[in-house]
């Protein structure tokens, strides 16, 4: 369990601590349902189709048409108010595919700048609620559809490549930093759109300064394996496999989507997820830890 030292507080300040987090977070959650308020399963995919030159104009003046879901974003929450965790992420097309130079060099149009950044919380902290906070830009090529045959086993197959930074904005000793360039292909296997499995393991290697986290890399490890079997519209199981010299990590996720739930009437999933293992935090990436939360998502 994340903790501090405990100081006794009033009820009334860690209520009125609550209201600001939850007001601030709501804020955080109606600018990106903007994004998809049609349709928030779909803020991955594709706008409808436009006329060529509608579709033109779309993309080089719309900042929506061109920002896409990129890692998980959501909101979970554990036992206790000190074991809430959230995550946003998105990622931004660098070019315009139907300008003269997408049109010419096509993959060109497959570059994104990208931003994750997962934060802990604890609302019964006396002064700061957030116990850590981890800030990922980076810039990658991102293409999941490299080779796609729906008839065969292997169905379709995409990657991910790029250099990411990370650090938590901390200063002194709990500063931690590390930057990575990393590649990760996507195998999927069966009917995309209906139950089929995914196979996507991510490998990196460390570039920098590491003297502020000398020994990350003996509990982050090199590598990430992502596993994945679901439906589009129907429950999906994820699980992420991490090994380091001096320990490992797993996290599983369950998701299933509230319009079944609720007869067709809201967006976005229920999730749960189950966390044991070194480096859920950067803070504290060398202790072990494991918790279980549930929330929602707004993308999977």
């Amino acid at each position: 369990m994340l903790s501090k030292n405990s100081i006794a507080v009033s009820s009334g300040g860690v209520a009125a601590r609550g209201i600001e987090f939850y007001r601030a977070a709501a804020i955080i959650i109606l600018a990106f349902i903007k994004i998809c308020i049609w349709d928030v399963t779909g803020f991955c995919e594709e706008p409808p189709k436009k006329s060529v030159k509608a579709e033109d104009d779309a993309a080089e003046n719309s900042v929506w048409d061109n920002l896409y879901g990129f890692e998980p974003f959501y909101f979970l929450y554990g036992w206790d108010p000190k074991n809430i965790k959230f995550q946003i992420s998105f990622k931004y097309r660098v070019l315009n595919p139907h300008g003269s130079i997408g049109k010419k060099w096509p993959w060109l149009a497959d570059f994104y700048f990208g931003y994750t950044q997962t934060s802990f919380i604890d609302l019964e902290s006396p002064s700061d609620a957030f116990l850590d906070t981890s800030f990922k830009p980076e810039f990658l090529y991102s293409q999941k559809e490299l080779r796609n045959r729906p008839a065969s086993i292997l169905s379709r197959l995409g990657l991910e490549a790029g250099i990411q930074h990370e650090s938590n904005g901390k200063s002194g000793n709990a500063s931690r930093n590390l930057n990575i360039l990393y590649a990760k292909p996507y195998l999927y296997f069966g009917n995309v759109e209906k139950h089929h499995f995914t196979f996507a393991p991510k490998v990196w290697i460390y570039i920098g300064n590491l003297s502020e986290n000398p020994d990350i890399a003996d509990y982050k490890g090199y590598f990430d394996l992502e596993l994945k079997f679901g439906k589009p519209d129907s429950l999906e199981l994820r699980s992420n496999l991490r090994q380091g010299s001096e320990g490992g990590s797993v996290q599983i996720d369950f998701t299933y989507p509230f319009r079944i739930l609720t007869f067709g009437n809201f967006n976005g999933y229920f999730q749960a997820q189950y966390f044991s293992g070194y480096g859920e935090t950067l803070l504290l990436y060398n202790q072990k830890d494991s918790q279980f939360r549930v929330g929602f998502a707004l993308y999977r």
